[in-house]
């Protein structure tokens, strides 16, 4: 599905880097495991947790690095009104071809949803074109105002450097500068796992801190505004 669905509500759900059917997460994040013996437990359990939470006509905005080389196994088993702003993950060809055969909405580039949102898409079209061809391929990121607040959605936190991300330097600059343009309140984000920024700006929303689960925007945001 190529059409991305609408702006996030207070009520829609956010997950984060599940990475369906990608064993050597566990090597990374080996309490992912949640007290099974084997990784394929793991994830039938983290189905669950999803549907428990996640009706049939719910929303939910993925924020990237949704699956692994065995993510087949459970991609049609999710259920919710997908959404999802692709990962460095999700655009490895084997991923990539999973995703686009699936009920997943997809957001490719950049989605101003603001006042003076399409004269900032301009500006910032002209920047892209300067990143390399992975780092456009990798481009994804919504904004929109929710609650009050001026959220950034996409799946890189911002404002620090990690060598291990050097090839994403270009991007993380442009989604700064987006980040600024538009007036930000807060990025959400995931790619760090259990890991969080060291900016108050950026709200990591991970499997690895939601419990292993989705969590509600409005529960994310709350922390925000209790900060204010």
């Amino acid at each position: 599905m190529n059409g991305f669905c609408h702006a996030p509500t207070p009520e829609t759900f956010i997950i984060s880097d599940p990475h369906f059917g990608h064993n050597k997460i566990f090597i990374k994040e080996p309490k992912r495991l949640l007290g099974e013996e084997k990784p394929k437990q793991a994830f039938k359990k983290l189905c669950k947790n999803w549907n428990a939470l996640v009706g049939k006509k719910d929303n939910i905005l993925c924020l990237g690095d949704m699956f692994g080389v065995s993510g087949s196994r459970y991609i049609h088993k999710l259920k919710g009104k997908k959404s999802l702003i692709l990962g460095n993950h999700d655009i490895k060809p084997h991923n990539k071809e999973l995703l686009y055969s699936s009920d997943f909405a997809i957001l490719h580039g950049i989605a101003l949803q603001i006042p003076s949102g399409e004269e900032i898409a301009i500006e910032a079209t002209k920047r892209h074109n300067t990143l390399s061809g992975y780092e456009q391929e990798c481009l994804s990121v919504l904004v929109c105002d929710v609650l009050g607040l001026r959220v950034m959605f996409c799946h890189y936190p911002l404002f620090e450097r990690h060598p291990s991300d050097e090839r994403f330097f270009a991007l993380f600059a442009l989604l700064e500068w987006l980040f600024e343009q538009c007036h930000c309140d807060v990025v959400i984000h995931g790619h760090i796992h259990s890991h969080n920024a060291s900016d108050l700006r950026c709200i990591n929303a991970c499997i690895d801190v939601t419990n292993y689960a989705p969590i509600r925007l409005t529960t994310l945001l709350e922390q925000v505004q209790k900060g204010k």
